[in-house]
């Protein structure tokens, strides 16, 4: 043995010795806490990834050793950058094996040990396409698939994902939010970041995300397009600028449900009959364009969308004047108070 393979296997002695003597014991790796009992099981998983553990009775000292000095490098790499060397190097880590699998599977027996799954996303983050860091959430403090519920049909277990952001985000992402990657002007961008924040630790598709927020199913698809022509250090940017935000949400939900209220904005008639009893409060009897402007200017008030995406028809694609006489700021909020929202709820809202 070289002394670096002894040092290896003191390291994996002291490892289960902690963990046998103080298995909550709190242990670092990087930046992450976690405690001993993981941290031995990650080792272990990583020499049963090389030598499945049913040989290890039978297995050489030169076969096991080996094993457990590559095991040893990976849990005491500096960077996620050496990590993705070791693993390239050796064949460990498998994203796609039953060790550190980074993607959901219908029948998942293997348990998986979260601190190696860290160290895997942390090691393939800059390989991740933009959706892809997002819901692996690679910008946060511990990278980690996600969560994913389950449900059965018959004698078939179905996995599903879940939405940790929905109902959190407006179709048009906040006016004074992430404007270093958007201008205030650009609807498609801004749309673009609320369905990227929506992303954030899901792993449902962008389509079904912006079919649920109103907005066309082509911005789903061109959102790498509107979000990603950017290089590296700027793409690294975004995704921990909608981390943050992520987590100030999670920190402070809205008291807007806007899944909901698109949900509303979709029959277009209770919309319009309730800017027309809204101008009437004004004394203001709406002609048919008038009407059109009011009603796509309360719908958008109302879902936190933008005018581009409002369903009602607009005659040459142009918006039609406001109606003269009707103050605004007063026939929105009579309006709103025409629509389905809880006691209390504000009619917009901005993050703290």
């Amino acid at each position: 043995m070289s002394d670096a393979q002894l040092d290896a296997a003191e390291h994996l002695d002291q490892a289960l010795e902690a963990a046998a003597r103080d298995p909550g014991g709190p242990t670092a790796l990087w930046q992450w806490m976690t405690t001993s009992t993981e941290y031995a099981h990650a080792l272990l998983e990583l020499i049963d990834e090389q030598v499945p553990a049913n040989r290890w009775a039978h297995a050489s000292s030169r076969e096991l050793v080996t094993a457990i000095d590559v095991a040893s490098q990976v849990m005491t790499a500096a960077s996620p950058e050496a990590v993705e060397a070791i693993a390239a190097r050796h064949g460990v880590l498998d994203p796609v094996g039953t060790h550190t699998p980074i993607a959901p599977k219908e029948h998942d027996y293997h348990p998986r040990n979260a601190l190696l799954v860290s160290l895997r996303l942390a090691s393939l983050a800059p390989h991740l396409s933009l959706g892809q860091q997002l819901m692996f959430r690679t910008a946060s403090g511990c990278p980690r698939p996600p969560v994913r519920t389950e449900r059965r049909d018959g004698p078939r277990r179905l996995t599903e994902g879940t939405w940790p952001a929905r109902g959190w985000v407006p179709p048009a992402l906040w006016a004074g939010e992430l404007t270093d990657h958007v201008s205030v002007d650009d609807s498609c961008g801004r749309a673009a970041l609320s369905l990227a924040l929506s992303k954030v630790g899901s792993s449902v598709p962008l389509r079904a995300i912006a079919l649920d927020l109103g907005l066309p199913s082509w911005l789903a698809d061109r959102i790498a397009k509107t979000l990603s022509n950017r290089t590296r250090n700027e793409l690294e940017r975004l995704t921990a600028d909608l981390e943050r935000l992520f987590s100030r949400l999670e920190a402070a939900p809205p008291p807007i449900d806007y899944s909901h209220r698109v949900a509303v904005g979709r029959d277009l008639a209770t919309v319009r009959a309730a800017a027309v009893e809204a101008a009437s409060f004004q004394s203001i009897a709406l002609d048919e364009a008038e009407e059109v402007a009011a009603s796509v200017a309360l719908w958008v008030a109302y879902t936190g969308s933008h005018p581009r995406f409002c369903p009602m028809s607009v005659s040459d694609g142009l918006q039609p004047p406001w109606p003269s006489g009707l103050d605004r700021a007063e026939f929105l909020d009579d309006g709103f108070q025409q629509l389905p929202h809880d006691q209390g709820e504000p009619m917009a809202w901005l993050p703290p």
